[in-house]
């Protein structure tokens, strides 16, 4: 037995952790596949009731099957415990000991042993299957389990939802499983609901994170900015934690989590050992990492510190995005365009930036993060002065102001075309080239403010779009100030009035 840390240092529980007989332990037999709310986006309705399950010690209403025994044997050697316990055992297990070794074999689920999860989600998946067989009166229903937190969505009368929560509740306690009512389940169906983490609200069709876990989000952000000093260790525990805060809550920050944890997930990938961060965007290989990642210290980097200071500055209260956008899908299609009719959603609003220059070196690519461009036929990086003069560097600074002066505080849906791929790039993968992340950065902290979804979508120059831009904006900008969204609009609204158009 051992203890494990939980979430605090006073919050510990108690894992069996036996040294499991077979070790090759196969991953069909300990692996689950979990709905997160983007695979269940497409499910949510506007309108649509919840209600919550919370199976109260629900491992321990569940056997394995025999075919499962294999996988939850465990030894314990003789030295490992004290001689009078020892002989104990040999007395009433005469014929469980071989060696030094006492075998045991584990009937019912643990929740600190493998597989367990996938057992228990086997038995729930399979009760799920029979009672959606089970037609509701008056209303529509589907049900999804997230190991033993089950919710069901109905959409249709009230007096139908009620009817289906008491069936659903009853059968739980018919089979033996207690349901805790105590705060975690949701009898009572209910158009604003929490599960796994994530408020949905299904009037407003929005998702958005609950005060316990902001409040610990930030006390985690606050405590480890109070600890850490560039060029000195730091648990890697402790950067690896607040990496799976922020990924968990990534639902409501879009892709700037993605982006803007680059330098924490460096300093774990380093000590890891591991070259490049290829492919860190996928939750499945930064689970890898952090996974890993239990003792040991890392050096704490001017990276990593900006990405701290980048999150404590975030206002996660305010935080919600539109359940109807996939923030992991680069399909424009799939969220901007109504799939009957193929024309712009009502909800979205389209702008473009073109800052071409004469003098534009043009054929600007990222490669590894770092800005490269093709010059006689060869492929150069540029230097951090010709960064500042690459047309990459215009297209990301005309985004930050386009943002600024001409994008409505309303707008919670912006596409932003331009014609420079490798800004598109930035925003959507952020750049090792300081100069061009300080914008990405900025980009995204306003993004966050403002609960909105910013989409950069690469056109070609030859687009009308671009076209009209290219027409009508031969002017050299070399302001440092924009003027604020408020006044623009309302000159805009009043130029309305005025010329109507």
């Amino acid at each position: 037995m051992r203890w494990v840390e939980k979430s605090g240092t006073t919050a510990i529980r108690l894992t069996l952790n036996g040294r499991p007989f077979n070790r090759s332990f196969a991953k069909d037999d300990v692996s689950i596949v979990l709905e997160t709310h983007a695979d269940l986006r497409e499910r949510y309705a506007k309108g649509m009731m919840f209600m919550g399950f919370d199976l109260h010690h629900g491992f321990y209403n569940a056997c394995y099957s025999d075919d499962a025994t294999t996988w939850v044997c465990f030894r314990i050697g003789a030295t490992e415990i004290t001689q009078a316990d020892a002989d104990n055992l040999r007395e009433s297990y005469p014929n469980a000991w071989k060696d030094d070794h006492i075998y045991f074999c584990y009937k019912g689920l643990v929740m600190g042993l493998s597989p367990s999860c996938r057992q228990l989600t086997k038995v729930i998946d399979t009760l799920m299957t029979q009672w959606s067989r089970c037609p509701v009166k008056g209303i529509a229903w589907d049900m999804t389990n997230y190991i033993d937190d089950s919710m069901a969505m109905a959409l249709g009368s009230f007096r139908g939802a009620v009817q289906l929560s008491l069936r659903l509740l009853t059968e739980y306690v018919c089979l033996g499983f207690s349901v805790n009512l105590n705060s975690k389940s949701q009898i009572v169906p209910t158009m604003f609901y929490c599960h796994i983490g994530i408020l949905i609200s299904s009037a407003r069709m929005r998702f958005s994170l609950p005060q316990r876990r902001i409040t610990k989000i930030n006390s985690t952000l606050h405590d480890l900015y109070t600890t850490v000093k560039v060029g000195q260790q730091i648990s890697a525990k402790k950067v690896a934690k607040i990496i799976g805060m922020l990924w968990s809550a990534s639902i409501v920050c879009h892709r700037s989590v993605a982006i803007m944890t680059r330098g924490l997930i460096r300093t774990l990938t380093t000590m890891l050992r591991i070259p490049d961060l290829k492919g860190i965007d996928d939750p499945k290989r930064l689970s890898y990492v952090l996974r890993r990642i239990w003792g040991g210290h890392v050096m704490w980097t001017s990276e990593a510190h900006h990405d701290l200071q980048f999150w404590q500055r975030v206002h996660f209260a305010k935080l919600s995005s539109p359940i109807s956008h996939d923030t992991w899908s680069k399909d424009v299609t799939s969220w901007i365009l109504k799939p009957t009719t193929g024309e712009v959603a009502s909800d979205v609003r389209v702008f473009a930036v073109d800052t071409s220059a004469v003098a534009s070196g043009g054929g600007e690519f990222l490669r590894d993060g770092k800005l490269w461009a093709v010059r006689n036929k060869m492929v150069v990086q540029l230097t951090d002065e010709e960064v500042e003069e690459s047309s990459t560097f215009r297209e990301l600074v005309g985004t930050d102001r386009l943002d600024l002066a001409v994008i409505p505080d309303t707008c919670k849906k912006a596409v932003v075309g331009m014609d420079a791929m490798a800004s598109v790039q930035c925003l959507f993968n952020g750049s090792k080239v300081e100069v061009l992340q300080r914008i990405v950065k900025r980009i995204f902290l306003r993004q966050l403010a403002h609960n909105r979804v910013l989409f950069p979508l690469w056109m070609r120059r030859s687009e009308d779009m671009l076209q009209l831009c290219d027409e009508f904006s031969r002017l050299v900008d070399s302001h440092k100030y924009a003027m604020p969204a408020k006044t623009f609009w309302k000159a805009n609204s009043m130029a309305i009035k005025v010329w109507g158009q």
